[in-house]
């Protein structure tokens, strides 16, 4: 019952449709006085009576169509569109109309209103095949290409066997259209289909866009085939046996092969008529597949052409040959593009001092990458390849200058603008450095990274790494300080201007203010900010691992300089930012190397609470490693206070078979005057190191030193016990200066005279 009334309604609404959609009776006479006053040429009649018909019914056609006709007469004919448009819609089956709305549009030039036409018109009538042809056309203007070949292969498929030539146009556009979109394989299958259907109708031309659609899918046998069978060549490793399609082989092995393997090049018979083009297809295919020999004897007729009107079969050909390797035949078409007018350019230039660089002729490819940067200064790549020449030519100052700031005039501009106000001319760099709201006054940290990142940014990061690996090899320390403390400045804008960013030490009480403080470090990079996303990609040219070895080699040469105050504030730089762990391989050790940096460089600077705070953190992290103690009691014994003896005591007892940490808390007791929890101590650590002449030296001193004790109750037991770990001490040592030294010094503490003198002399 529910089915039934649901059909019941829905079929009164559709014959409420029909009837809206019809003139009702009581509107024909209006509707045909309208018609008459369209006869008369009384457009305005006309106006006003199909308004009134469309006030009443607003879903009948005919009105609109009268409406049109008299604003087309009128001459409005834009207005006149508009209202045949709507009156398409009221009945949108008629195809005819959608057509003509079509072109109408594109004399009004609107061809995404005339591509929904043709759109309607192909839903209404899809077996028209002028139709799609039109709407094809239409989305290639567009530039929607993907449309268009989607509409032109289903004229394809409507094409009669007898309309061979048409298919075979319409195969090449769209092959041409694939090859636009990368999809070689699409164009590939439609040249098929027409190659098949009409191989009387196959010319030059298509030929060509099939090899050529073969050569990008990396199919050089398919392409050197197509060519073959269609031009009526002869392959002659078919006809002596041998495989054409050769494994592709590596450059390297290709060219080390011994004058006893080679085979016997093999002669092709090449048409006069061959086309140019077509002939180095066949050249480039045959150095893909590893026939280089044939290549070179075929290429040989072509480099006596013209390369002035050929430039571009001789730089495919030259490119064919560098790309695998084959420098030395790439360079008589190489130098041929270069003499030339029309092809004396920088990119061929640079195809040029390639392969001179690859050959080993180092004077000649710099002046031709001397020749590349002249043509393009800002050529980066050609910049650092040429300065590395020129180191190898012992060019070294040559070399450093090359790699100079060498900007346009527009940058010039930039830079004297932003010199004019340096505070805006960082904008995105001062917004990362004083936060989200604008500050009073700049710092002078402040500016310095700022002038570092305008530094930066006005050149490349790369040439100025390269230019201080240069200035590195040959000594020259305060240049390469300049410039890599630039880079640093630029990498580190986020944090090295901080002030307090010291505080990132890791003792525990200070923990939650590190956390605060490093949370005002991080960097807030907008990515829709223009000029942030700039300097996140010339940071971006340098991995992480290169500004780790920079920031390392850098705080070396600060060290060496004994400008230890720069070194402090960089290495803790480099430990409050996140970029050098972010990306690192081991992250641990990474923050332990940044770690022990920082407390190395505060300790060289006299900061020694700085350097405890540091080392700390980083000896609690590697409990067990030794030699990160012996760096802690180094720095804890010079600090002036005595705080981290609780510390000490605290990891011991967390930790209380630790070796180090038995020691150094043993040392810190004989030091305070507890010499019995010192001896306990000592003892416990020889527990664990009975062969150590060290410790044995250590409980001789803490017994001679209780034997002495005012109070003691059994001195003379005390005294016997320190010189039979003296001795021991002796033998363990051996009889050497040191040892005996020390012995007679213990002798001479006790008043031992007679065993001092010995042991003194």
């Amino acid at each position: 019952r529910d089915n039934k009334r649901r059909r019941k309604k829905l079929f009164g609404q559709m014959k409420d449709v029909r009837r809206r959609t019809v003139l009702p009776e009581k509107l024909k006479d209006l509707f045909g006085e309208a018609n008459m006053a369209l006869a008369r040429c009384n457009y305005d009649e006309v106006i006003d009576k199909c308004k009134t018909i469309m006030k009443e019914a607003p879903f009948v056609q005919e009105p609109y169509q009268t409406l049109a006709l008299a604003f087309e007469e009128k001459g409005e004919k834009e207005q006149a569109f508009q209202i045949s448009f709507i009156a398409a819609h009221l009945r949108p089956n008629d195809p005819d109309q959608w057509v003509t709305l079509a072109e109408q549009a594109l004399e009004f030039n609107d061809e995404k209103k005339a591509l929904d036409c043709y759109s309607k018109a192909h839903r209404y009538a899809p077996g028209d095949l002028n139709i799609l042809f039109n709407r094809a056309r239409l989305h290639q203007s567009l530039g929607n290409l993907k449309k268009a070949i989607e509409d032109y292969e289903i004229i394809l498929k409507e094409f009669d066997p007898e309309d061979a030539e048409q298919q075979l146009a319409l195969s090449l556009e769209v092959a041409k259209l694939c090859h636009e979109q990368k999809d070689v394989d699409r164009g590939i299958t439609a040249l098929q289909t027409a190659f098949h259907n009409a191989p009387a109708m196959i010319d030059v031309n298509a030929i060509n866009l099939l090899a050529e659609l073969y050569m990008v899918k990396t199919d050089y046998s398919s392409a050197l085939q197509i060519i073959c069978n269609s031009c009526a060549i002869s392959d002659p490793s078919l006809a002596s046996g041998q495989d054409d399609a050769v494994p592709a082989l590596s450059s390297a092995s290709s060219n080390t092969t011994t004058a006893g393997s080679r085979k016997p090049v093999l002669e092709w018979q090449m048409p006069d008529s061959l086309p140019i083009d077509l002939c180095a297809k066949i050249i480039v295919s045959l150095i893909h597949l590893q026939r280089t020999p044939e290549a070179v004897v075929l290429a040989a007729p072509v480099l006596e052409e013209n390369a002035e009107h050929f430039g571009d079969v001789f730089l495919d050909i030259a490119e064919a040959f560098v790309e695998r390797g084959h420098h030395a035949e790439a360079l008589p078409f190489l130098a041929a593009l270069v003499s030339t007018q029309r092809y004396n350019m920088a990119a061929v230039w640079l195809r040029y001092a390639q392969s001179l660089s690859a050959l080993k002729q180092v004077e000649n490819a710099a002046a031709a990458y001397s020749v590349v940067v002249s043509m393009a200064p800002t050529h980066l790549d050609a910049r650092l390849a040429l300065a590395d020449l020129l180191q190898q030519l012992g060019h070294h100052d040559k070399a450093i200058a090359i790699l100079e700031a060498d900007v346009n005039a527009e940058e010039n501009e930039g830079m004297e603008a932003d010199e004019a106000h340096p505070v805006a001319g960082a904008s995105s760099s001062a917004g990362a450095l004083t936060g989200s709201g604008p500050t009073p006054a700049v710092t002078a940290a402040q500016l310095a990274v700022q002038q570092a990142v305008q530094a930066v940014m006005t050149q490349d990061v790369r040439v100025i790494h390269r230019r201080c690996e240069l200035l590195y090899a040959q000594g020259k320390l305060q240049d390469y300080v300049d410039h890599a403390l630039t880079l640093m400045k630029f990498y580190l804008r986020a944090v090295y201007h901080k002030r307090d960013i010291h505080v990132f030490g890791g003792i525990a009480k200070c923990r939650k203010r590190a956390v605060l403080v490093r949370s005002g470090m991080m960097e807030n990079v907008d990515a829709q900010d223009p000029a942030a996303a700039k300097e996140q990609e010339q940071e971006d040219q340098l991995s992480s691992e290169e500004w780790y070895q920079l920031c390392y080699q850098l705080c070396c040469v600060l060290a060496k300089l004994n400008r230890f105050a720069t070194l402090q504030h960089l290495s803790c730089a480099a430990a409050a930012s996140i970029k050098l762990l972010e990306k690192a391989p081991d992250k641990n050790t990474r923050s332990l190397d940044l770690s022990l940096l920082c407390a190395s460089s505060a300790y060289l600077n006299g900061n020694y609470v700085l350097a405890w705070e540091h080392v700390r953190a980083m000896a609690y992290k590697v409990v067990s490693k030794a030699n990160y103690w012996n760096i802690y009691a180094r720095i804890a014994f010079t600090k002036p206070d005595v705080r981290h003896q609780k510390f000490e005591l605290r990891v011991l007892l967390k930790h209380p078979d630790n070796l180090p940490l038995l020691i150094i808390n043993a040392h810190h007791c004989m030091q305070n005057g507890t010499f019995k929890f010192a001896v306990v101590l000592y003892q416990r650590a020889l527990e664990r190191m009975p062969r150590s002449a060290f410790l044995h030296l250590c409980l001789g001193l803490c017994f001679l030193q209780l034997s002495t004790v005012r109070y003691t109750q059994r001195p003379y037991g005390h005294a016997l016990e320190a010189f039979a770990f003296f001795h021991r001490y002796r033998r363990l040592r051996g009889d050497c200066q040191e040892s005996m030294y020390n012995l007679g010094r213990a002798f001479h503490h006790v008043g031992e005279w007679h065993s001092c003198i010995p042991s003194c002399r």
